[in-house]
């Protein structure tokens, strides 16, 4: 099966959210990456009336743009197009990711010069890239730079409740991973002690 790599740093971040049944219900995520010299923003002219996700590139080593990346059968492309907006305001393009000691190429999609205003996201949208965010644990740097965002509200109110309930979703998976999470802790812990109890027991 073909398949290729995508660069996911928006609203893409979080799995559950690239996984629906209408954009790319196969793909895996294989890790996270940092790109230097980048720098996420909220820029991208979009058709709903507000702004979504784009990568700046400044220069500056100091700016980082965070990734998620994931192999997606390529049968499932042409779905992540249309999600992406292809040729409506972003554009495809190739980025090397660090990932496991190599430069791997992934698929990345950025505004097209055009498309670039000063305006603000929806807030449900930066709850979004928000989520995704925490889902990966990134820094709180990182995630405090997002939630600082200004954002503003739906006034479609169809689409607005609809967003958040995919919002609750995300929500409801990152609660599930920390549970998880801690429960795993929970259970090192038993194991070390048990080990120690052992050692104890044999000295």
């Amino acid at each position: 099966m073909k398949t290729f790599l995508y660069a996911a740093y928006g609203s893409n971040l979080h799995p559950d959210r690239l996984r629906v049944a209408d954009r790319c219900p196969s793909a895996k995520l294989i890790g996270t990456c940092v790109i230097a010299g980048q720098l996420l923003t909220f820029r991208k002219r979009s058709y709903d009336g507000s702004v979504k996700c784009d990568a700046d590139r400044t220069g500056q080593q100091s700016d980082e743009l965070r990734l998620a990346v994931f192999i997606i059968p390529k049968s499932q492309e042409n779905a992540l197009d249309r999600a992406e907006g292809l040729n409506k305001g972003y554009n495809a393009h190739q980025i090397q990711v660090p990932m496991g000691g190599k430069n791997l190429i992934a698929k990345i999609y950025l505004a097209d010069q055009n498309a670039i205003v000063t305006d603000t996201p929806y807030e449900w949208y930066k709850q979004m890239v928000l989520l995704g965010a925490e889902y990966h644990s990134f820094p709180s740097s990182y995630t405090e730079s997002i939630r600082n965002v200004v954002s503003k509200p739906d006034p479609d109110a169809s689409r607005s409740q609809r967003k958040w309930e995919e919002v609750e979703q995300l929500r409801t998976a990152n609660k599930r991973l920390q549970w998880i999470g801690g429960l795993r802790r929970f259970f090192s812990v038993i194991a070390c002690f048990l080990r120690l109890c052992v050692f104890r027991a044999r000295s």
